[in-house]
């Protein structure tokens, strides 16, 4: 369960975190020569690897 826990409040982090870097860095942020776009797209699929978030919350509240 805290495996879980932690891969929800980690992947929700790291697109908040993102999402506000893409916000100050605006259109230069989606460009490919800056590694901001990189780390968006891995934000992006940290909650879709290893089981999405919401089977993530399945599994929190089964054991619960």
């Amino acid at each position: 369960m805290a495996s879980s826990m932690a891969k929800i409040a980690g992947s929700q982090v790291a697109q908040e975190v993102t999402a506000k870097a893409m916000d100050i860095c605006g259109g230069r942020g989606y460009l490919k020569d800056y590694p901001l776009e990189k780390y968006l797209r891995d934000a992006r699929v940290l909650s879709l690897i290893e089981g999405t978030n919401h089977i993530q919350k399945a599994v929190i509240a089964s054991l619960l």
